[in-house]
């Protein structure tokens, strides 16, 4: 008897064979039974799960099993008795309708996960398409999380289910013992080159054929899936019911759609970590990166949302600016990674010391703030200022170390009236200086006082800026004497303000304000060409010029490439001797300075500038400095000098100053004399050089000439003409 088979995936599926499985076959489809044999072979086609035809020679069919009735059918017609040719161009069509239907499905599949935002979200729908199309049981992406060389274990990633197949598959199975076993490890190794595994419990043995008998699966088709060229998982299709055939077709247009998920993986991976990378950068924008509190900008950014509500009408905020008492000390003594570790606690009870709804902000440095919502009474908010001095009073323990520090509060509260959010700040701040002013470990509230204060600074910075445009700024040079011959050792340049309505304006009276308004630095680099200038005039005109002093501010000094690109574009141009020029320096600068400032001293130094400590005994005199520093010269404050007659402490303070200087091979000067009797006493110590109005007043460029010109002056010998400098 003729056999034909026309058995074949996308001919068959399995779907038909699972329907023949859950019926006996109808009768009456057999043309005819020859025999017991035949009625054998006839019963034993009925239990396969392809479809199974007989052809006569003449072309009929004579026999078909129960599948291939279900295949071809449709009832009430049979196989049987059919033309095979008629039988064989059904066969095409439904190959072309079963090919199609899964190339629709899985490209109907691919579009969803491309499009998708979410193909968490995505896929399981995506498999279940191409499930139903293929007529599975499973269809299951796991992902490989390999451990040395060794695959696996695996992750259940994304999974859909037939509604009526099997049990599912728990995720802990795929790292069970299955999926270590040597034997299964083996059998995945070609998905590991991009090859598929095509397999069927009964035709497995050993493990690999226990593990596919525990997922209940007949058959298994697995897909090997690559991210950037790694192999990243599988897709495993399981038929729970027939021992399924796969065509090329189905095979190369699910490998065609493992393509595409490795490519959505690897899309999602990228905007995971963009969006990752999106709330860092969000994070690091608005954050303090030492204590993780608010920064500035995001305080700034809710001090304005509080703004807005409050002239609404909803309920007053307050704002809080705190500054810890002496901090730099901290760093001085402990170090700089003692000091963050400190801010950091001090952040950390700042936000115990607060609500939920506040906000806590550091704003660099030691300075914090505090956002206080819904206020109701001020009082509150100067019993949390209190809680907060109190708790930062308390000590903190540093590696090993206790620590006491205190902190000053400013705290302005919100007022119907328009200001703004920079207003409060503003406000805020001016407060806390009234605090530090007061004695420290306090807090004050911004009062309209303190406001015509904030004007007066900004009106001043204001005219600070356009002086200096205008040049309105001019030079007075101060003798710099040896007290036994009068001889003029050098001059100090200083700085005055000729304002065009209030006439001269001192220092003390203008460079507060450009220090704290960003000034200090193009002022200061105007002095330092101006002074230059003066020096190279001098000595073109023959006037002898032992020295010239200028003062450099602690903001120039902080930008060590800039200050020395000025200094060395300033002695190019003006070619001045070396020894001429001497950069005054106060202890609180040198107490700033890193390895790269002192390095810049070295510089300096090797280029023939000379290095003097001003101001000497006010800041944090240490042996240390003077050991590490290369400095010619020390100038002892103003402020001991002047008390050396009537108080021990400054007369202890000035002969311990000229015996470390005597001690360290360093030139001394005492400023600020003003009478005989401090001069003598001076000179009686071992101090040779001073500078104040015992001799002179700051002059002018042309009445200083003369002297510089005899070399000397003598007590009171520039005092007929002391109107000169106040022009």
């Amino acid at each position: 008897m003729a056999t034909k088979s026309t058995s074949g995936p996308l001919a068959d599926g399995g779907r038909h064979a699972r329907q023949s499985r859950k019926s006996p076959p109808p009768a009456g489809r057999r043309v005819r039974i020859s025999n017991a044999a035949d009625e054998a072979f006839a019963a034993a086609a009925d239990a396969m799960h392809e479809a199974v035809v007989f052809i006569d020679p003449n072309g009929a069919v004579r026999f078909g099993n129960a599948a291939a009735d279900e295949r071809f059918g449709p009832a009430p017609s049979r196989v049987a008795g059919r033309d095979a040719r008629q039988l064989m161009s059904d066969l095409e069509r439904l190959v072309t309708e079963d090919r199609d239907r899964v190339m629709d499905a899985i490209a109907k599949s691919a579009a969803m996960l491309v499009s998708a935002a979410s193909v968490d979200a995505a896929m399981p729908r995506a498999l279940g398409i191409i499930g139903e199309a293929l007529h599975v049981h499973r269809m299951l992406v796991v992902e490989n999380t390999p451990t040395g060389d060794q695959a696996g274990p695996f992750k259940l990633t994304y999974g859909w289910q037939a509604a009526d197949g099997p049990a599912s598959i728990d995720g802990a199975f795929f790292s069970g013992p299955f999926a270590t076993s040597p034997d299964v490890q083996a059998w995945l190794k070609p998905l590991e080159k991009g090859q598929i595994i095509l397999a069927s419990a009964s035709g497995n043995k050993g493990a690999v054929g226990d593990m596919l008998k525990a997922t209940g699966s007949k058959s298994v088709l697995f897909v090997p899936t690559f991210v950037e060229e790694r192999w990243w998982g599988t897709i495993g299709i399981d038929d729970c019911e027939v021992d399924r055939q796969w065509s090329p077709a189905e095979t190369g247009a699910l490998q065609i759609f493992a393509g595409v998920v490795g490519g959505s993986i690897v899309r999602q991976r990228h905007l995971i970590e963009r969006e990752r990378a999106e709330e860092e950068l969000e994070r690091i924008a608005h954050h303090d990166a030492l204590t993780g509190l608010a920064n500035r900008i995001l305080f700034r950014d809710a001090l304005e949302h509080a703004v807005a509500r409050a002239h609404r009408g909803e309920k007053a905020f307050a704002v809080l600016y705190l500054d810890l008492d002496h901090f730099k000390d901290i760093n001085d003594t402990l170090g700089h990674h003692a000091g963050d570790l400190l801010l950091q606690t001090v952040g950390e009870r700042l936000v115990n010391a607060t609500r939920e709804t506040d906000m806590v902000a550091r704003f660099g440095g030691d300075e914090f703030a505090v956002l206080v919502m819904d206020v109701r009474d001020p009082t509150d908010v100067g019993i949390l200022a209190s809680k907060i001095i109190e708790l930062i009073g308390m000590p903190f323990c540093v590696e090993g170390n206790e620590i006491h520090v205190s902190v000053s509060v400013g705290i302005a509260v919100y007022e119907p009236g328009g200001q703004d959010a920079e207003a409060y700040l503003m406000h805020a701040e001016l407060a806390l200086y009234r605090a530090k002013a007061d004695g420290r470990r306090t807090y004050r509230f911004f009062t309209d006082s303190m406001d015509v204060e904030v004007r007066a600074r900004v009106t001043l910075n204001d005219e600070l800026r356009r002086a200096i445009a205008d040049e309105q700024f001019f030079l007075v040079y101060q003798p710099q004497v040896d007290i036994d011959s009068g001889r003029i050792v050098g001059v100090e340049a200083l700085v005055r303000w000729r304002h065009p309505e209030q006439g001269v304006v001192y220092p003390d009276q203008f460079i507060p304000t450009a220090e704290k308004g960003g000034l200090i630095v193009p002022l200061g680099r105007w002095v330092l060409n101006e002074a230059c200038r003066q020096t190279r005039a001098w000595l073109d005109a023959g006037v002898p010029i032992p020295l010239m002093a200028v003062n450099m501010s602690p903001a120039q000094f902080r930008a060590p490439v800039e200050l020395e690109r000025d200094i060395v574009a300033v002695l190019d141009q003006m070619r001045l001797p070396q020894g001429t020029l001497q950069l005054e320096l106060t202890e609180t600068t040198l107490m700033e300075t890193s390895s790269t400032h002192a390095s810049l001293l070295g510089r300096l130094r090797a280029m023939g500038i000379k290095i003097s400590i001003d101001d000497f005994g006010t800041g944090y005199s240490s042996l240390d400095y003077l050991h590490r520093y290369s400095v010619d010269q020390i100038k002892i404050a103003q402020v001991f000098v002047a008390g050396i007659a009537e108080r021990p402490e400054d007369v202890a303070i000035v002969k311990a100053s000229i015996g470390l200087a005597r001690e360290f091979g360093l030139n001394v000067i005492a400023e600020g004399a003003e009478t005989s009797e401090q001069v003598d006493l001076l000179a009686g110590w071992g101090c040779r050089e001073i500078q104040g109005f015992y001799f002179s007043r700051p002059l002018t460029a042309d009445v200083v000439e003369p002297f510089l010109r005899q070399g000397f002056i003598r007590p009171g010998q520039a005092a007929s003409r002391e109107q000169v400098a106040a022009r």
